[in-house]
């Protein structure tokens, strides 16, 4: 016959909430607020390659290929050539941590509404974070000092980029201009126009036309249109449906707009690296008081920006 466990059940009455039971009563209603707010991922990491890491860092390496193979026979001697190193690249995790100290009093004064409010307030700095991290190597690509830097040493959308060959430079910077069918036309024939680090042609084809909510109507006129937007002569747009467009309500500039590649595209490399994904955790260290925080590790890189044009606007 089955002997009865020693376990103790603690139990709450609907009306009032025993000591024992308010560390559990947080970490459950922590998670429910954490997982609701979550539900729905942050605006930017659509723009990232999301990556997992169990290492403290991940190095990266380019490689710029070869030329061309050049005639001869098979009694030859086969001709070799150098590869050539790409820039490299090592991404390490930085840590996040923000936490919350509970009060008995909270418990004993029935302020449930309110702790409800500081967990969803925790939640939403960890999302306000990832937010602001995704769209910084965007908002700020354009001035002289940023807090990211591609590979090469350069921003995001840079103009004078070094190519592995050590031959001349290239850019994935258009010139400023409003966002119209011209500068949307020059931007996809740059695209077009892509060369590899040996300054070999390797045409991109843009996919997505990603743009501040300013510029929604603009953008959304441009690519769905079937005559031409911006005059009266009824010809064809053809770029008509040819784009997505990506509205990005965190571009805190009204003129500045970007194009990309399809994401899926290898030349795509814009990474986010997660060590560990947004974690909660609840813990008591003395009688009276019950902590609880967030926790989350990432870093974000971009090895090559080639599948990424950006244009200040006007």
């Amino acid at each position: 016959m089955a002997t009865a466990s020693a376990k103790t059940n603690v139990y709450s009455s609907g009306q009032v909430m025993t000591p024992e039971n308010f560390p559990e009563y947080l970490e459950t209603q922590y998670k429910k607020v954490h997982n609701d707010l979550n539900s729905v991922p942050a605006q930017g990491l659509k723009m990232y390659k999301e990556e997992t890491t169990s290492h403290d860092y991940e190095d990266s390496l380019g490689f710029a290929g070869f030329g061309t193979v050049p005639q001869n026979r098979d009694g030859d001697n086969i001709p070799f050539q150098t590869a050539i190193q790409g820039f490299s690249n090592q991404k390490r995790p930085v840590d996040y941590r923000l936490g919350f100290a509970f009060e008995a009093r909270l418990r004993e004064t029935a302020q449930y509404k309110l702790i409800g409010k500081i967990q969803t307030a925790l939640s939403t700095a960890g999302r306000d974070t990832i937010q602001l991290d995704a769209v910084a190597p965007f908002n700020t690509t354009f001035s002289a000092t940023v807090p990211f830097i591609c590979a090469d040493g350069m921003n995001l959308v840079d103009s004078a980029r070094p190519r592995e060959d050590g031959g001349s430079t290239w850019s994935n910077l258009d010139n400023a201009a409003e966002l119209t069918e011209n500068s949307l036309e020059a931007m996809d024939n740059s695209f077009g126009a892509t060369v590899n680090g040996r300054g070999m042609l390797r045409p991109l084809a843009m996919k997505n036309l990603v743009v501040p909510r300013a510029l929604r109507r603009k953008a959304l006129e441009l690519t769905k249109s079937t005559l031409s937007p911006e005059d009266a002569l009824n010809a064809t747009n053809i770029y008509s449906g040819a784009f997505k467009v990506i509205v990005w309500d965190y571009l805190t500039s009204a003129t500045a707009w970007f194009g990309t590649v399809d994401m899926s595209n290898a030349e795509y490399q814009l990474e986010w690296l997660w060590r560990k994904k947004q974690s909660i955790k609840t813990w008591m260290d003395q009688p009276d008081v019950t902590n609880q925080r967030l926790r989350m590790s990432y870093v974000t890189g971009c090895d090559s920006a080639k599948g990424i044009r950006g244009n200040a606007g006007a």
